[in-house]
């Protein structure tokens, strides 16, 4: 159960959230930059967030791993560093997906120092950085979003799950990653400006709920046998409550498309209150990803009762 989870398990959900929020910053946040021409000027205000969020998520991968080398020891915090069981985790499937995970970050963490030395040295407001930086970004979120499908409940079903839950979660970290910068724009570009980035995020946001609904769609198919187990299980009461999350977000992006962001062109204290509503739809964003955190850590299929 969710709430007699013991320490070892609790700190896994802290990493699991901090690894959520690094990947979020850079799939949603730093993409979300380039809708803009005052990417740079974005950057140079947020450059503290990316960095932070991007090491947080380096230093939670590698911590995640001895923390389940400790619950497996079960010897105090001593046992995180048991050889016998760092050496039977090293060589699973978790010791791969944390190479693969630890590494993905190094590699995110390279890419954005480069684009943050670059919106403080150059003068321009276009892109962000050259294409090779951005070959490192894709590879580093490949990366990383490949290691959540080799442990836990992904890695138990068949392959085209595998996909449905990499595109899922690709899809809801963009999504939740674009908001900070989203809110910071608010304050700093001019309600046109602002209403061109809102414009031009709700046509793509469009395809990426689209996605996400489908592939969530999927992977409820492929995961729960019966429709009762929905409220029957641990698992399915608190799938029901990310999901009733989820729905709270759409509600919010309906409000943005269909009222606040067209009134910035006619209304200037629009911007206001669309920031105030994207703060809001932050925190929701922020429980969507705590719960995710605890079903997929804490109270996978394996742990239904």
């Amino acid at each position: 159960m969710v709430f007699g989870m013991n320490g070892w398990l609790a700190g896994q959900v802290v990493c699991k959230l901090l690894i959520y929020f690094g990947l979020a910053t850079v799939i949603g946040g730093v993409f979300c930059l380039n809708l803009t021409q005052a990417a740079r000027n974005l950057m140079a205000v947020l450059r503290g967030y990316f960095l932070v969020s991007v090491v947080l998520g380096l230093l939670a991968s590698i911590l995640s791993f001895f923390l389940k080398v400790g619950y497996l020891a079960e010897s105090g915090v001593g046992g995180m560093f048991d050889s016998l069981y760092l050496t039977i985790l090293w060589s699973s499937s978790v010791g791969a997906a944390t190479a693969w995970q630890a590494s993905g970050f190094g590699i995110l963490l390279i890419a954005i120092l480069w684009l943050v030395s670059g919106s403080q040295t150059s003068k321009s407001t276009d892109a962000l950085g050259p294409w090779f930086i951005w070959a490192l970004i894709a590879l580093g979120v490949l990366m990383v979003i490949r290691s959540i499908s080799m442990v836990g409940h992904p890695a138990g079903i068949n392959v085209t799950a595998q996909i449905a839950i990499a595109l899922h979660a690709f899809a809801g970290l963009w999504w939740l990653g674009s908001l900070v910068p989203l809110h910071a724009s608010c304050t700093r570009l001019a309600n046109p400006s602002l209403h061109q980035l809102m414009h031009r995020f709700g046509n793509i946001a469009l395809v990426v709920v689209l996605m996400l609904l489908a592939t969530g769609g999927w992977v409820a198919l492929e995961l729960f046998t019966f429709p009762a187990e929905l409220v029957t299980t641990a698992y399915g009461r608190s799938f029901l409550i990310k999901i009733s999350l989820v729905m709270g977000l759409l509600s919010f992006a309906l409000w943005h498309k269909a009222r606040l962001v067209p009134s910035l062109l006619h209304r200037p204290s629009s911007a206001h209150s669309l920031k105030r509503s994207i703060r809001i739809e932050t925190f929701v964003g922020i429980a969507v990803l705590i719960a995710t955190a605890i079903l997929t850590t804490a109270v996978g299929p394996a742990h239904v009762s």
